[in-house]
């Protein structure tokens, strides 16, 4: 069969802040713990508070994904930041201001029974906030490329996603400009701090100073060949600029 298209849809600027700005609370909520966990959508939906492990002072701490819960069929313990934090602290009591129980769902309704599916809440919000061709799923690669622009190990980002091999994890992110300029630059910091100068281009080394002319023009040079030759070496010039003028279009592009 035909293989399988890998999407790299991310958020473009200015997405997430539309996307909060006209989303419901519940959404909002799911939102923002996608983007500081990179759970799934049906394990953050499955989330009961039981699930949640909270320090002395009952701050939430760690998301216990158990085995049943998953798709890989295994436990997964995800870290709570701030963040998330600050919203389970919002979900954790009912509109009485009563404690929910440990059965009780954390993305529920209002009470904590189940919710099922967002997909008319998903929807309706991209509408409103003008944001095409997103999927809830999109938000967890998000979570992921960020970790990794961030200097994060990419086995760590694996442990995250919950992925079983790292195989997985690299088909499942894509490299970003951001991403590969950091890299570029820590690459000449780390050959700077070990004392390694690259030789540089000397001042004479322009491209039409430094092509070489071919040793058989060389012999057989005439007044024509040498006035071709002056012609052309602009021209080459110019299509080389084009070209890579091209390409900086292209990749902004994608």
């Amino acid at each position: 069969g035909a293989a399988e298209t890998v999407r790299t849809r991310r958020l473009q600027p200015g997405e997430e802040d539309a996307l909060m700005a006209v989303a419901t609370p519940h959404l909002r909520g799911l939102l923002i713990a996608a983007l500081s966990t990179g759970c799934r959508l049906g394990e953050l939906l499955s989330l009961q508070w039981r699930d949640v492990q909270c320090d002395a002072a009952r701050r939430a701490r760690a998301l216990v994904l158990r085995a049943g819960k998953t798709k890989t069929g295994t436990l997964r313990v995800v870290p709570v930041g701030q963040r998330l934090a600050a919203v389970l602290e919002m979900l954790r009591t009912d509109p009485e201001g009563e404690v929910l129980p440990p059965d009780a769902y954390v993305f529920g309704d209002e009470v904590g029974g189940p919710i099922a599916s967002i997909k008319t809440t998903w929807r309706t919000a991209c509408e409103k906030a003008g944001v095409v061709g997103l999927h809830f799923h999109d938000l967890r690669r998000e979570f992921a490329c960020r970790l990794l622009e961030s200097r994060a190990e990419l086995h760590d980002v694996r442990d995250f996603l919950g992925h079983t091999n790292l195989t997985t994890t690299s088909r499942y992110l894509r490299s970003t400009a951001m991403r590969l300029e950091r890299a570029l630059r820590l690459l000449e910091e780390s050959q700077a701090a070990a004392g390694y100068t690259p030789p540089m281009v000397r001042e004479g080394d322009s491209r039409s100073s430094a092509t070489p002319v071919p040793h058989a023009l060389k012999r057989a040079r005439t007044p024509a060949t040498s006035a071709g030759l002056r012609t052309l070496q602009p021209i080459a010039l110019s299509c080389f600029s084009g070209s890579v003028e091209s390409a900086e279009c292209s990749r902004r592009q994608t």
